[in-house]
């Protein structure tokens, strides 16, 4: 059976999923009307006039992360570029050695163990908060978004070294994230990372408008990711558009995860990772984060861009 027959055989199953369960039929049009070009303005008419008003001035640095992202879903480029006077790494690399010891594993994700997760609560004066906020970040991520976004959930995790041989799970296999148009997430890496490391993966032009888009579609305008049966993915994306994302500690990933992805089966060596996840404001996904008491009276002091993304 080809990808034509394949979709053509699950739209007729979501159609009568749909009829056959009124609630899923909600769910459904729900995610169409908001995907709907006139409703999709409404819903980030804040975060455009936000984005107006502070448009992004991106150095060359900045520029050519913009490009590729906006080309192949997916760029690269390490943190002492983007913060050339600043040291950063070394603080967020401290951070996590003070609370390595608290990393746990999810029952979804047991060979991840999480330092930060959903649910986690967000301070300000965190370093790696510091960093999701940052206008350098910002500005690329608003800029290939075209509106201001919504930081709605970090994590910092280090992977488990799996067994030869075992199979592949949840994040580890290639899928799309759920979202309604657009996703960035920044993937920012404390250790070095080769193959044998858990590496992110991207398969390039599988981002929405991107060159192999159509291939794979989520479901629910967007409501719900996509896992493809394994094999599929290498069918249909050339093997020179599978990025394999290696790199030293202080590698930079901006990657748009409405696109193919997959990440951390870590072979021989672990690899300690930092991320962080920007939506539309109008995006179905909300926050996952917890904030502390008085968080609210500390958002004054962020710039207008930066308060937007947490308030």
């Amino acid at each position: 059976m080809n990808q034509v027959q394949k979709s053509s055989n699950g739209a007729a199953a979501l159609v009568s999923r749909a009829i056959a369960k009124p609630r899923y039929l909600a769910a459904w049009t729900a995610g169409f009307l908001r995907t709907r070009p006139f409703v999709w303005e409404l819903l980030n008419r804040e975060g455009r006039a936000i984005h107006r008003r502070h448009v992004p001035d991106l150095d060359d640095v900045q520029l050519r992360v913009l490009h590729d992202l906006s080309q192949d879903g997916i760029a690269m480029v390490h943190i002492d570029e983007l913060f050339p006077d600043a040291r950063m790494l070394p603080s967020m690399v401290e951070t996590f050695q003070q609370h390595r010891d608290e990393g746990r594993p999810t029952e979804r994700k047991p060979f991840l163990e999480y330092i930060y997760t959903a649910g986690s609560t967000i301070e300000l004066d965190n370093p790696f908060i510091e960093f999701s906020l940052d206008r350098r970040i910002l500005d690329v991520v608003n800029r290939y978004m075209e509106m201001c976004t919504k930081l709605i959930y970090f994590e910092l995790a280090v992977s488990r070294v799996v067994e030869a041989g075992a199979v592949a799970a949840a994040s580890q296999r290639w899928h799309r994230d759920p979202g309604m148009k657009r996703i960035v997430k920044t993937f920012l890496y404390l250790s070095d990372v080769n193959e044998d490391s858990g590496p992110f993966m991207y398969g390039a032009g599988t981002q929405l408008g991107g060159r192999h888009a159509k291939t794979i579609r989520q479901l629910q305008f967007g409501r719900h990711g996509s896992y493809p049966s394994n094999g599929v993915v290498e069918s249909i994306v050339p093997q020179e558009d599978i990025r394999v994302c290696t790199g030293r500690a202080g590698t930079v990933v901006f990657a748009d995860t409405i696109g193919l992805h997959k990440g951390g089966y870590s072979s021989k060596n672990s690899r300690t990772m930092y991320t962080g996840c920007y939506v539309a404001g109008g995006d179905a996904l909300k926050p996952m984060f917890k904030t502390p008491a008085g968080f609210q009276a500390l958002l004054p002091a962020l710039n207008p861009v930066s308060r937007f993304s947490v308030s």
